[in-house]
């Protein structure tokens, strides 16, 4: 099974690809025999979409940093004296 980089969805203390999991389960709703990832609207749309049904989709990681932070971050390094 495809490995999720971003998100997964926990079911029963598992954790699954959230993408994959739409895919398969796409197959087993139109009877398919091949896997597809035809699911338009990327990941945030994968994601809300299984929200949507009660399931839980969490980040990869738990100590995800917002974009803003991590400038923050490095503003705050670069005017150390150790940076010059």
């Amino acid at each position: 099974m495809n490995e999720s980089k971003l998100y997964n969805l926990q079911f029963n203390g598992k954790a699954y690809p959230p993408k994959v999991v739409i895919a398969y389960a796409n197959i087993a709703a139109k009877n398919k025999e091949k896997l597809s990832f035809d699911f338009h609207g990327g990941l945030q749309a994968a994601n809300k979409f299984l929200q949507e049904r009660g399931f839980e989709v969490i980040p990869k990681a738990e100590n995800t940093m917002k974009i803003s932070e991590l400038i923050g971050l490095y503003k705050e390094y670069i005017t150390t004296p150790e940076y010059k």
